[in-house]
């Protein structure tokens, strides 16, 4: 089993990451009651340029928290976020039984 970590993800995600099976699957578990993670999404969007000449609806987004994760796990996380055209401003996990 991981030890708990503490957890402060930050930075922008698109409105669309839910189409991301693998990031989709992670958000879903972050938000379950029994997660000791929290999500919160800003309430306004920006826009940036995307591939087909169109704008893209960019939310912030805060990941905080503890949890038994593995640091692939959030490795990984970090990762899908990036994969699907979003970014990681702030990425702090520190392992609180190490």
């Amino acid at each position: 089993m991981a030890n708990v970590k503490q957890i402060q993800i930050e930075g922008q995600i698109p409105f669309n990451y839910y189409e991301d099976q693998d990031l989709a699957s992670r958000f879903s578990f972050m938000q379950s009651p029994t997660a000791g993670i929290e999500v919160v999404f800003a309430k306004r969007e920006t826009y940036v340029a995307n591939a087909q000449g169109g704008r893209t609806a960019m939310f912030g987004f805060e990941i905080s928290g503890q949890e038994a994760l593995g640091f692939g796990w959030i490795e990984a996380l970090v990762a899908s976020i990036k994969r699907v055209g979003g970014s990681v401003d702030t990425n702090l996990v520190s392992d609180l039984e190490a």
